[in-house]
């Protein structure tokens, strides 16, 4: 006996329907009847070539099938896994610049030497420990770039650590791009740094509001010229708007301006995202869209893409899966303070009351297993009925776990909850386009 998957997404479309499981990542196209035969189908039988195929798609599974429980092993094993250590390092936490919706609080002081040493045993001794296969790096502040010395130093030692290991390194940054001159981007790709995110919330009077120095002076033209500097070196460019109903109507013109600048845009992405309030954040909560309103925007953003030559994909977005939401909840992932402290989640750096420890001279980490540190790694988005129904948990992931662990409070429904049936419409016009 066969049910229904609780993933099929069914929109439809010229008198007839579209199915997208969004576990298996398959779509079709059917007309009433056979969907009458799907959604009946403990009370039908199929034709034999029928029903393969829509076993194989994944639009029907054996009724004694819990998909919801499937899911849980498979994010359990993910959680789990140990051949990869994933660390995020904060330089600094002091800032260059001044934005008015950011999160932290900009603090003097950087990873001195011993706190770089620190580090360094930290990694060798899980590396021991462990069958590990990648480090990953990601540099973040802060503006991890004010101290490109800590950097080299560290990146340096990453990279003969690796060799010596024989494993893979991989190292991007999160920066506002404003440090960026030629010497620096050279020492970026010394540093086998192949990716960077930088902010750009507009053109160049918006940003210029929103993202000035801490003097107050304007940061656009800085950012754009180390953007050139970067994409010369074909290091990739991730440019982040982060969106509100302050500048939600900003996205064409900032789209427009970027294709004029940068005509080979092979090594460009653009991507946005959703400004939210965070703990203390005073940031003006009637600026805040909400997911709903956030999720229209982004399918809107698709199609500003392609018109103004940007590569995007509506089939990566549909199988990009999220088993668990974030490195945050996984066992070897690390957010790693200036001094030391370590944290699952890099919105609470800086936060002392949510560190899960820190590390000592002998680079061990201490109180590793405390509560806070167990919160995360046994979050679990399937005791709430809400999620466990829904046809899009493979993608969503359940929301931020954040909003659970620190904030007691129910998750926030992903975008593409509420744009999926968009999204499904659009990759099919898209695939009878080719």
């Amino acid at each position: 006996m066969y049910k229904q998957s609780q993933f099929n997404v069914i929109q439809p479309i010229d008198k007839e329907y579209l199915i997208f499981n969004t576990l298996s990542g398959a779509m079709a196209k059917l007309n009433r009847e056979t969907l009458n035969r799907l959604e009946n189908i403990e009370n039908m039988t199929l034709d034999a070539l029928e029903l393969q195929n829509m076993i194989k798609c994944g639009f029907i599974i054996k009724q004694s099938v819990s998909e919801v429980e499937d899911l849980k092993k498979i994010q359990y094993q993910k959680r789990n896994t140990t051949n990869s250590l994933n660390l995020v390092i904060a330089p600094t936490l002091e800032c260059n610049f001044n934005c008015g919706y950011c999160y932290e609080s900009p603090e003097k002081g950087i990873i001195t030497k011993e706190g770089q040493d620190n580090i360094l045993k930290f990694c060798k001794d899980t590396l021991s420990s462990n069958k590990i296969t990648t480090i990953n790096v990601c540099w973040y502040g802060g503006e991890p770039l004010l101290y490109p010395d800590i950097i080299d130093n560290l990146s340096l030692n990453f990279l003969q650590m690796c060799k010596d290991y024989n494993i893979k390194y991989t190292a991007i940054a999160v920066s506002n791009g404003s440090l960026i001159d030629n010497r620096l981007a050279d020492k970026l790709i010394n540093n086998h740094i192949d990716k960077i995110q930088i902010t750009l919330d507009g053109v160049e009077q918006v940003h210029n509001k929103r993202r000035p120095y801490m003097n107050n002076g304007n940061s656009f033209e800085k950012v754009i010229n180390g953007i050139e500097n970067l994409l010369s070196r074909d290091i990739q460019v991730l440019i982040r708007m982060n969106v509100d109903k302050g500048n939600q109507f900003e996205i064409e013109p900032l789209l427009k301006y970027l294709s004029t600048r940068f005509i080979n845009k092979s090594n460009l992405k653009f991507s946005l995202g959703c400004i939210f309030a965070n703990d203390d954040n005073t940031y003006i909560t009637n600026e805040l869209l909400t997911s709903e309103e956030f999720s229209q925007i982004k399918y809107n953003t698709i199609f500003l893409l392609e018109k103004y030559g940007f590569t995007t994909s509506v089939k990566n977005i549909l199988r990009s899966k999220k088993i668990n939401y974030c490195g945050a909840t996984k066992r070897l992932s690390y957010v790693i303070s200036p001094t030391g402290d370590i944290y699952k989640c890099w919105n609470d750096i800086g936060k002392k009351e949510l560190l899960i420890g820190n590390l000592d001279k002998a680079g061990k980490l201490e109180n590793k297993l405390n509560d806070r540190c167990e919160k995360w790694l046994s979050h679990s988005i399937y005791i709430n009925e809400k999620c466990k129904g829904c046809n899009v948990l493979p993608l969503c992931g359940g929301g931020c776990p954040r909003q659970q662990i620190n904030c007691n409070k129910l998750p926030i429904c992903e975008d593409i909850r509420f744009n999926i049936k968009q999204l499904v419409k659009l990759l099919y016009s898209q695939k009878i386009r080719r």
